[in-house]
């Protein structure tokens, strides 16, 4: 099985609808903020504004049932709680947002508990970015082309600031699938001096 991660365009940080000139218009939400859970650091060879992505472990109970992460120094970060604690508390939660940074410089993310709305992303904002996606199997299978992104096989998590999809493809020398996932928005079109910022989890 064969997974492909694509990553959100810089100027998709923001989740909204894409017009022609690919602008974002965020939709309305709030977030409450309540206790520290941690401090995420990111830093990228550019300044600018950049999205960036961490998958958050919280200690049994930091994250209690019905809350989630969300973060007082990025209003736009939200997170989708993929496993629990057996006490019902948070155990895997991925996080996504965007920040405004200096070049090579740490920038600090923190994270509390809390509470987030807005409308979660759907596959219409993989359509809205990535027009095709073409696997190259290896040996004699050939290659296939994934060119409609609205009906995924699974859709592992959703917020309104990042989507994971998966979409089966089948290699046309064979019986045999393969699987790709689709994590939003992708394709890089960028100039070479645009990079993504990275984050990291600070200790």
């Amino acid at each position: 099985m064969t997974h492909f991660r694509l990553r959100r365009n810089h100027q998709l940080s923001l989740t909204g609808t894409v017009g022609a000139s690919g602008a974002v218009t965020i939709p309305p939400g709030s977030t409450s903020v309540g206790n520290s859970v941690t401090i995420l650091a990111v830093r990228s060879s550019s300044a600018g504004t950049f999205p960036y992505s961490a998958t958050v472990l919280p200690a049994r109970g930091a994250v209690p049932s019905g809350q989630t992460i969300v973060s007082s120094q990025d209003t736009s970060l939200r997170s989708t709680i993929l496993s629990t604690w057996d006490d019902g508390s948070a155990a895997v939660v991925v996080v996504a947002g965007s920040k405004t940074v200096t070049a090579n410089e740490d920038s600090t993310v923190a994270l509390q508990t809390g509470t987030a709305t807005g409308a979660n992303l759907t596959t219409a904002a993989i359509s809205a970015v990535v027009t095709s996606v073409v696997v190259n199997f290896q040996g004699t299978y050939g290659s296939a082309t994934l060119n409609t992104f609205t009906s995924p096989e699974r859709t592992w998590w959703a917020n309104p600031q990042v989507i994971c999809a998966r979409y089966r493809l089948a290699a046309p020398q064979t019986r045999s699938v393969r699987r790709v996932r689709l994590r939003r928005p992708v394709v890089d079109q960028r100039s070479p001096r645009m990079r993504h910022a990275t984050s990291r989890r600070q200790s």
